[in-house]
């Protein structure tokens, strides 16, 4: 049982990330798909806020107000505004480092 759930949400994981705009009607409502992945990813510039942090269940998002999903389109944009590291190291040490400040 602990392999098969360990795939499965694996799996499942890779699903969500996919590029994919299919629909699933009310499952949406029931489990994380692409799109509602799709508008965890987006930037808030676009003048939605940020949500949909439940990775797997979306009826989390529900209950504390951070849902959303706006089935009649996606999001025209998508990440940070901030810059990202270019190493694994400077992006895990930059979430810490003083806003303005330059790493290295």
């Amino acid at each position: 049982v602990p392999l098969a759930v360990a795939l499965l949400g694996n799996g499942w994981g890779y699903f969500i990330h996919a590029n994919l705009r299919w629909r699933f009607g009310w499952l949406e409502n029931v489990i994380a798909t692409p799109a509602f992945h799709h508008w965890h990813h987006h930037n808030a510039r676009a003048g939605h806020r940020h949500g949909n942090y439940a990775p797997t269940w979306p009826w989390i998002d529900r209950i504390f107000g951070t849902w959303h999903l706006d089935r009649a389109k996606f999001p025209e944009v998508y990440g940070v505004d901030e810059a990202v590291g270019e190493s694994l190291a400077e992006q895990l040490v930059r979430p810490f480092w003083p806003r303005g400040g330059e790493l290295g």
